[in-house]
């Protein structure tokens, strides 16, 4: 959720293999279709100048 006054996020997609250690991630083709692995995107709220 946005801060009050606030309108612009950063979203990073990040990946993980465990659920536990995730790394910033890019679109593309990953591992193998026997490797897990999972998906999320995080926001986070630009400051203000």
């Amino acid at each position: 959720m946005l801060a009050p006054g606030t309108n612009q996020v950063f979203v990073t997609l990040e990946s993980s293999t465990n659920l536990l250690n995730w790394s910033d991630a890019t679109n593309g083709v990953y591992g193998s279709p026997d490797t897990a692995r999972f998906f999320r995107l995080r926001q986070t709220t630009v400051p203000s100048q």
